[in-house]
């Protein structure tokens, strides 16, 4: 029987299998991966970033199997949050004096404040670059993709401030001032640097995943990098103060 050329496709007509269901990627989806088992490598992720640093990432999120993520991203952010913030710092400890030095617990509660920070901008992100983009991307995905470009971009600002130590090492042969001021100064001069290379890198693979202007998620990223400093710091006063209280108590 021919059908009616009148009659208007009915939801038979549409393909269930075109695009991924909300249930299947959702925000359901987004807890159930986070609380599951991953099965990738280490490495392979590695990889794939340093044969395409902006476009893996993407490719990376996009695929429905890969469940990498979260690995990566938990292994580059311990480690380098935990030579920027303790290794080094104790390292310079004995020029700068001891209130350079940082101890394990506070780096602990800073990449505590780092996950809640994930948790809290990922809806927010998301809304944001669908209302500016028109792309339509699912929970999930960009879920994924938080996590892959936040630990490439750990990476990113890890090298990024070595190159500026050597530098600034070459540099000081000529100029030499081993002064605890200046040595303090340029340490907070490469954070800075090595942070903004790393906001850049960040911006341009969501670019890349929205199908934007770099430009201006880097400009977005950058204006927005002020407030969530705050956010940070009140966050981890919040908990300090929340976890001197209950000793008290106790």
């Amino acid at each position: 029987m021919s059908a009616d050329p009148s009659r208007p496709p009915g939801p038979e007509a549409a393909s269930p299998a075109a695009t991924p269901t909300e249930k299947s990627k959702g925000w359901s989806a987004v807890v159930a991966n986070a609380s599951g088992i991953d099965r990738e490598t280490l490495l392979g992720t590695v990889w794939a970033i340093l044969r395409a640093p902006v476009q893996a990432p993407v490719d990376l999120a996009l695929r429905d199997s890969y469940s990498g993520h979260l690995k990566f991203f938990g292994t580059i952010a311990a480690g380098a949050f935990s030579l920027l913030f303790v290794i080094l710092p104790n390292m310079a400890a004995s020029t700068l004096g001891n209130e350079a030095r940082a101890s394990p617990a506070s780096t602990a509660l800073f990449m505590t404040v780092q996950y809640a920070l994930i948790a809290i901008l990922l809806p927010v992100y998301r809304a944001a670059f669908q209302f500016a983009t028109g792309q339509a991307r699912s929970p999930l995905d960009y879920f994924k993709l938080m996590l892959l470009a936040g630990g490439a971009g750990a990476i990113v600002h890890l090298l990024a401030f070595l190159f500026g130590m050597v530098g600034w090492a070459y540099w000081t042969l000529d100029h030499p001032d081993d002064s605890p001021a200046r040595l303090q100064g340029a340490l907070s001069m490469l954070l800075l640097f090595s942070g903004l290379v790393g906001t850049l890198y960040v911006a341009a693979v969501h670019a890349r995943f929205w199908s934007t202007d770099p430009l201006k998620v880097a400009i977005a990223f950058l204006v927005t990098s002020i407030p969530l400093a705050y956010l940070t710091r009140l966050f981890a006063y919040a908990f300090t103060t929340a976890s001197t209280g209950l000793k008290s108590l106790l």
